[in-house]
């Protein structure tokens, strides 16, 4: 039940979201001239940053400085913060524990929602059907929703939005390198 409840919050901030900016916000933001997202790019405000405001949290929204990477030293408080709409309590992993890598830093708070932002992973290495540049990976009918740097508007969403997944449950990563959550 739970579960169900902060999806419902969550979807109800995202439409809100919407509903100001004309569409929804992109799964994260990157300097696309830098490489791929999955490259040591730096990452800026994902869609949990730019939905703060909508889940009644601007004052955590304002503690993040947009204009540096997430990754920032000056971000550190700020994306260490658990919420607890972002957690499921039936995912008994690691939860509690922080993501950290030596590329990103450390005290990333997880959570168990993830945007539907693309068909798979973006990087150009392993995967070359998908990244920045791949014809799977820049169509608007296979990026997601909310992709890298782009994302849809409910009109852009051509078979209904109660067809299409607009966030998803996972499960945290089970050491803190482990990016998921």
């Amino acid at each position: 039940m739970q579960c169900s409840n902060n999806l419902k919050q969550l979807g109800l901030a995202l439409h809100n979201y919407h509903t100001a900016h004309g569409s929804f916000p992109p799964s994260t933001h990157f300097d696309a001239s830098a490489g791929s997202p999955d490259s040591a790019t730096p990452h800026y405000a994902n869609w949990v940053v730019m939905a703060l405001p909508f889940l009644e949290q601007q004052n955590l929204y304002d503690a993040f400085d947009l204009a540096l990477p997430i990754s920032d030293a000056a971000n550190r408080d700020a994306r260490g913060t658990h919420l607890d709409v972002m957690l499921c309590p039936s995912d008994n992993g690691k939860r509690g524990q922080k993501f950290a890598n030596a590329n990103e830093g450390d005290n990333w708070a997880r959570g168990n929602y993830g945007a539907n932002a693309s068909l798979g992973a973006y990087s150009t290495t392993w995967r070359p059907a998908a990244g920045p540049s791949a014809s799977r990976w820049t169509s608007r009918w296979t990026r997601g929703v909310m992709g890298a740097n782009v994302s849809q508007s409910i009109d852009d969403i051509r078979d209904g939005t109660t067809n299409t997944i607009l966030l998803a449950e996972l499960r945290v990563g089970v050491v803190s390198v482990d990016r998921r959550g």
